[in-house]
């Protein structure tokens, strides 16, 4: 994993240095102070901020970095873009890159390398929980991307059918559980009605660790071959795959269960523009086995209505999100019998389940082991496996614009939470969580962008918890 990251790495500043005679270059500076009132900082303050917050209830963040726009090469029609981004906290940790990455795009294809902020799935961008499997609530990770990563209309049909979709390949962090993991990606998205004022689309994501070193030695199926596998999600008995999980006669091996950590989502949702507003109704599922994918938990997803008003500036974006992980296909009577929940996010090889750094690629309210660090081991990884997988919550935000061109935006969380499977019959906490942004353009201080929030908890989930939030910020031309 080194090797290729060391490749990538060196491939990414040999281009930085080629294309730098761009001439569409941008900065961004911002700077963060976080203080709290409590052991830790808001849910609010830290989730869904790609992994730059602190959990700590005092702490600062600084991030720098230098963007270029889309730019063609002199020769021919191929475009590309290139980012750099140091990110420095004072909790502890080392100056990180949080950004660097290549874009090329020929026509409508793209690929695209090294680390890069990104969310996916249909939810609404700005004011969501977060989508169900990647919701931006964690640090990037580097990946290489091919695909159509935009909606390109198809072929005589008049623009009413358009398509997108990308297959990746990624590494998890190197002092995960499982040593120099892998990440599989790939998604496929069809949408109908082009420019008509109703639009529908359905997409389907497919994410799977694999590969890796488990801590006495044993090498996970990581061949070519493997690929095949992990790409298709089949079933394969191989000679170093672990028989079952300690060998406990109650659980299928690991090879009935397909190699490697799968989940998977299926996207559905509705586009309806009219002249006051424009509407979008979405649903998320969610599966990790055959018995998810057969629908057998039809009563788990992320269901969002998001509205954007054309008319008024004080209210222009509201959003309503539902969300539930209790069922996990055990209310169908053969999941019952066969004794095993889904387990939201986790998995008895890579018990870090689906995280990265601590923090949980999907939606935050399927809790980040960094939000309930285990303290009488913190840095022992077999301890930061995902605790709270059965929420039910309910998410109401909103933005608009008031006196004099100041931004406000609101989100409200109730969620109920069950611990998982193995320890929801004692585990009922209540939480909400609220935060409360205002950002203003200061145009007499060089134009830098102020923003104030403030976030709290209540509850018994994650504490009373107050943070305040000060960030200042400035984009600008630096070519």
């Amino acid at each position: 994993m080194h090797k290729h990251l060391s490749l990538l790495t060196i491939f990414l500043t040999i281009s930085l240095i080629v294309f730098s005679q761009s001439k569409r270059l941008e900065y961004k500076l911002q700077s963060t102070l976080v203080t709290s009132s409590g052991n830790s900082a808001a849910f609010w303050g830290v989730s869904n901020n790609y992994g730059t917050i602190s959990t700590n209830p005092h702490s600062a963040a600084l991030r720098l970095g230098i963007f270029s726009a889309f730019d063609t090469l002199r020769t021919n029609k191929l475009q590309y873009s290139y980012g750099v981004e140091l990110l420095n906290q004072t909790d502890g940790s080392r100056a990180t890159l949080q950004q660097y990455y290549l874009k090329l795009k020929y026509r409508f294809i793209s690929v695209q390398g090294g680390r890069i902020e990104e969310f996916f799935g249909n939810q609404d961008s700005t004011l969501s929980s977060g989508g169900l499997l990647w919701s931006g609530n964690a640090q990037p990770m580097p990946k290489i991307t091919i695909g159509m990563l935009n909606y390109t209309a198809v072929p005589y049909t008049l623009g009413l059918v358009e398509i997108k979709g990308a297959l990746s390949h990624g590494w998890f962090e190197r002092d995960a559980y499982v040593k120099n993991e892998w990440l599989h990606h790939k998604y496929a998205y069809v949408r109908l009605g082009g420019k008509l004022p109703v639009r529908f689309h359905f997409g389907f994501h497919h994410y799977a660790q694999w590969g890796g070193i488990l801590p006495n030695g044993t090498h996970m199926p990581s061949s070519l071959a493997d690929y095949k596998t992990i790409f298709l999600a089949q079933q394969k008995d191989t000679a170093n795959t672990p028989a079952s999980a300690n060998n406990d006669p109650n659980l299928l091996p690991e090879y009935s269960n397909r190699i490697g950590n799968h989940i998977g989502s299926r996207n559905l949702g509705l586009e309806i523009d009219t002249k006051p507003a424009n509407f979008s109704l979405y649903y998320q599922t969610i599966f990790e086995d055959n018995s998810g994918y057969k629908w057998h938990n039809m009563k788990d997803g992320l269901w969002g209505v998001s509205v954007h008003l054309n008319l008024v500036s004080w209210l222009s974006n509201i959003v309503y999100e539902y969300l539930n992980t209790t069922d996990q296909s055990m209310s169908w009577p053969q999941d019952r019998i066969a004794g095993e929940p889904d387990n939201y996010f986790n998995h008895f090889i890579y018990k870090n389940g689906w995280t990265y750094n601590d923090f949980t690629i999907g939606t935050p309210l399927i809790t980040s082991p960094a939000l309930l660090k285990n303290v009488d081991s913190p840095n022992d990884k077999s301890t930061n496996y995902i605790q709270n997988n059965m929420v039910t919550a309910h998410h109401l935000a909103f933005r608009g614009s008031i006196c004099n061109n100041l931004v406000y935006k609101f989100k409200g969380t109730y969620s109920l939470n069950k611990g998982n499977y193995f320890s929801s019959d004692s585990v009922r906490k209540e939480s909400v969580s609220t935060y409360l942004e205002l950002t203003k353009q200061l145009q007499k201080l060089w134009n830098f962008e102020l923003s104030v929030a403030i976030a709290k908890d209540f509850g018994g989930m994650y504490g009373n918890n107050t943070s305040l939030l000060v960030t200042l910020r400035k984009r600008g031309k630096l070519l």
